[in-house]
């Protein structure tokens, strides 16, 4: 059992390469931003990320029979090429802490009401130009935000006035976590047993793990393949299969992945039961999606904070794969790669023990 704990955890260490970098904190990261900002940051990781859960889940259609009890244990990688954007730049509503504010109106001539203006740069929400390394950029660049010029009203004790502030740039600590990255690599195990009624069923699990400072990390997935063949009373060249499968990832409190992906495969197995290669091939619809989650107090006087929610969900960008690959049996260890065609391509391979 201890033995099987740790090549979990070691599997769990590799299951989210992000969040599991010892200098990486995606949260407070995620804190000094806001709006489009935030989902410009982490953009990039995105649809990649969706592509890697959606690969590796078949090797091979079922094979028709009513029972055929089998039980094939496979650790999975998927490998997927990065999008190369390391910066981003766009415009988002934006709230100032306190010491921002002071920083804005110090670089503005604003008499002797600074406080006043303070407290009203500090309640108002500002149209702000933002950019910078995303989360794959450089670390050694930093995220800017362009206060630009523009006439508030500030209410002092004589009545409303109109003050003129002119344009700040402010340097927020964040930026890139992951520089240079150019896959997105992904390990996960996975369960497959059957075969009933022509049915195989898949799990993919994880023990919840307390991986990063973020929190734990929680990982389950399944689905099942159907070869229709063993309802019909004539013979195909090949075994086909309806595969259905989807799964969700989540860290802590603060990110949460979800993908299904469904569609018909086909194969075709050439050898012996013991020593054999089977070509495959699949056509499956897509989607994934990741939200993130997380709050952060925001300082309005000196003493007195308020905890903002901030909320958002980025959907990935492939909605159809074409994968074609090969599974290679010696004995009771079988390996498998394949290829998905797609907006991001993805490459797959198992190692698995079929019993």
């Amino acid at each position: 059992m201890k033995r099987m704990f740790l090549i979990f955890t070691i599997i769990a260490l590799l299951v989210f390469p992000l969040f599991a970098q010892e200098d990486l904190d995606l949260e407070e990261s995620l804190q000094e931003l806001a709006g489009k900002g935030a989902q410009a940051y982490v953009s990039p990781i995105v649809s990649a990320f969706g592509a890697n859960m959606n690969s590796g889940w078949y090797d091979g259609a079922p094979k028709a029979k009513i029972l055929g009890l089998t039980a094939q244990l496979t650790i999975v990688t998927m490998l997927t090429p990065m999008d190369d954007a390391e910066y981003f730049s766009v415009d988002s509503k934006f709230k100032f802490s306190r010491s921002q504010a002071a920083d804005i109106v110090g670089g503005s001539s604003v008499g002797g009401i600074e406080d006043y203006v303070i407290d009203a740069v500090v309640n108002q929400e500002f149209l702000v130009g933002m950019n910078g390394p995303t989360i794959i950029g450089p670390e050694d660049e930093y995220i800017k935000i362009v206060f630009p010029a523009q006439t508030i009203t500030v209410t002092t004790d004589v009545g409303d006035q109109e003050v003129d502030l002119n344009e700040y740039e402010l340097i927020l600590p964040v930026g890139g976590l992951v520089d240079d990255l150019e896959y997105l690599p992904l390990v996960v195990p996975q369960l497959k047993v059957g075969t009933v009624y022509g049915t195989n069923f898949s799990l993919r699990y994880l023990p919840a793990l307390a991986l990063t400072d973020l929190g734990d990390l929680n990982y389950l997935g399944f689905g099942f393949e159907h070869n229709p063949k063993v309802w019909l009373p004539v013979p195909l060249p090949v075994d086909l299969s309806l595969a259905f499968f989807t799964q969700t990832l989540e860290l802590g409190e603060i990110a949460k992945s979800t993908s299904t992906t469904y569609g018909i495969t086909a194969s075709k197995t050439f050898g012996p039961k013991l020593f054999n290669i089977t070509p495959y091939a699949g056509m499956m619809l897509e989607s994934s999606k990741m939200e993130f989650k997380y709050e952060f107090d925001r300082e309005l006087t000196e003493t007195e904070t308020v905890t903002e929610k901030i909320k958002f969900e980025l959907e990935g960008e492939n909605s159809a794969r074409f994968t074609l690959g090969s599974a290679f049996k010696i004995g009771f260890v079988k390996l498998n790669v394949d290829y998905s065609i797609s907006t991001f391509n993805t490459v797959a391979a198992g190692f698995s023990f079929v019993f």
